[in-house]
């Protein structure tokens, strides 16, 4: 149990340098490899994925509702309505000090701001994953549903993520629990069959290879499109190849977690970052 944890504190510490490098990347404008660019873009989804790993993992076996919602409302919630508090005020104290809007305006910009549940743009995910945790006896009847039943769902739900994208700025959360949903469970398949995953790792991981290879191709070369992909949720825009790759990244990233965890000597700045 210990090396797997760890191994899981090593990916959710590669899942945040990746997420922070695709932020870096978007933001330092012209000039980055586009291919690159496309492989770093669109960490999060490692990290639903590793979601719904210890959802399985740690939280199915003694589920209690109420006290996991306490919990996560105070760890997670709390803390970001804060930071929102005070991001917010220092935005009104631009616009009131520095702009000398009038209070009209500064109304507007505040409704503007927080009418899609977060202040600062990083903090989409929170709104998100909320959902995502309110949801949680929907994803524990999953976990009891046959094996046949939970692949349909599963394939029929990646399909549904791979042409309706991500939404606009990510600011509609029911929209981006349709895109997430597949890591989210996949995470969950992986802990609830993890013998048969670590029996058939291999060859797991070589179509994880030849997926992100096609898939960083194909978006960066052929259906020529750079980073993520954000659209209404019914306009078509072909398939979001951004989700197949970030699929088979997933099992590579934790391929390679778990060669470190069963390492002699513990990566001791991943375990402080993850």
């Amino acid at each position: 149990m210990k090396t797997r944890l760890l191994e899981f504190d090593y990916m959710r510490a590669v899942a945040i340098i990746l997420i922070v490098l695709g932020h870096s990347v978007y933001n330092s404008g012209k000039g980055f490899p586009l291919l690159l660019e496309n492989l770093l873009r669109g960490g999060t989804a490692v990290f639903v994925f590793i979601s719904g790993f210890f959802l399985h993992a740690i939280f199915a076996q003694r589920f209690e509702y109420r006290r996991f919602m306490l919990t996560k409302f105070k760890n997670v919630y709390v803390p970001f309505l804060v930071v929102s508090l005070v991001g917010l005020v220092a935005l009104v104290s631009i616009w009131v000090f520095r702009d000398h809007f009038p209070a009209a305006k500064v109304g507007m910009n505040v409704f503007h701001t927080i009418k899609n549940f977060y202040v600062l743009y990083p903090h989409w995910y929170i709104p998100f994953i909320m959902v995502v945790f309110l949801l949680t006896p929907v994803f524990l009847a999953y976990l009891k549903l046959p094996i046949g039943r939970q692949l349909f769902l599963l394939a029929m739900l990646s399909v549904l993520a791979m042409f309706v994208h991500r939404p606009h700025g990510n600011a509609n959360v029911m929209h981006s629990i349709a895109y997430y949903v597949p890591y989210y469970l996949l995470g969950m398949l992986y802990s609830q069959y993890q013998p048969w995953f670590l029996r058939h790792q291999k060859g797991i991981l070589v179509v994880s290879i030849l997926s992100v290879i096609f898939a960083l191709i194909g978006q960066t070369y052929i259906w020529v499109w750079v980073g993520n992909s954000h659209k209404d949720f019914f306009e078509f825009r072909g398939v979001d190849l951004q989700f197949i790759q970030k699929i088979g990244l997933c099992f590579i990233l934790l391929a390679i977690c778990q060669y470190w965890a069963r390492a002699k000597t513990e990566i001791h700045q991943l375990k402080e970052i993850g």
